[in-house]
Formats: structure tokens, sequence, C-alpha cells
């Protein structure tokens, strides 16, 4: 059986090293793949996604891991099972190191705060007002019939 071997492309540890830098700078990972996008246009095209994974990705601070998942068979089908964070084996690789310790950030749980409230309208309010289409036959704006449809035109 021939073993993998790991070692960094110095190309695309320059992209690696770039896509922290935005991080560490404020930047959220779609700007990061909008980023990467405009400015390393090839045949890769980024996404948020990738951006996330590269963001996750321990190998990139020189640490190895293995045993994340296990094969399983239920019912006669093989199965990828996930393995809990206590069981699986980390290996540092000094050598395979891209991201200076103080760039890396472990995986954030949940969402940052918004940097600006969600508006909500009052329960009591037409969702579609604006449109002139009333969503809501129980409550009637002007020039709403009642019945979900506008006959003409309300003031705002």
């Amino acid at each position: 059986m021939a073993t993998k071997k790991l070692r960094v492309n110095a190309a695309e540890g320059e992209i690696v090293r770039w896509i922290f830098d935005l991080c560490q700078q404020g930047y959220g990972i779609r700007r990061i793949a909008h980023r990467l996008n405009e400015q390393h246009s090839g045949l890769h095209r980024w996404s948020h996604t990738g951006v996330r994974d590269i963001l996750k990705n321990e190998i990139y601070i020189g640490q190895v891991v293995y045993g994340r998942t296990r094969n399983e068979v239920r019912k006669g089908v093989k199965r990828k099972a996930a393995v809990p964070e206590a069981e699986w084996v980390r290996v540092e690789r000094p050598e395979l190191r891209i991201v200076p310790q103080p760039l890396w950030m472990p995986p954030r749980r949940g969402r940052r705060p918004r940097s600006r409230p969600i508006r909500r309208r009052p329960k009591d309010t037409c969702l579609a007002r604006p449109r002139g289409l009333c969503l809501r036959a129980s409550i009637s704006w002007p020039g709403c019939s009642g019945v979900g449809f506008a006959t003409g035109s309300s003031s705002a």
C-alpha cells in the first residue's frame, strides 16, 4: 500500500496565508471568496464554503488530524460515521505549517452578532403592502379588497 506524502505547495500556500490575513482584518468568508475570484481568477472558482473549510482546517497550522470518521456497516450498507472529537488523533507536523499561530483562530460556534439589527414589521401589518398585494385577508389597507389583492393604489 502506498503512503500519502504531504508537502506544502508554495503558490497555494501564499493564497492560504492571504485568506487568513483577510479574515484577521475582519473580512467575512463571502467577501474573501469575492476577493479571491477577482484577484485569482483561474480555473478554480472560489465559494464561501471553500473559504470556510480552509479557515477551519488544522493542517495549515501543522497539525494533521486522523480518525474524524470511521466506516460502519449498517443493514449491509457501508457508511461513514462521525467519531467524537475526544477520539481523534492529532499529530504535529511543523514542516506543514503555512499559517503562523497568531493568525489561526479556531472555528467559532454559532454566528457572530449582526452589525445592524433585523428590521421587523409589527404583526398586524401586511407583509406585501408596498407592492399593493395584501397577503392577509383579515387585515385591510386602503386599496385592499380584503381577499388578497389590491383594488387601487394605496397611500404609503
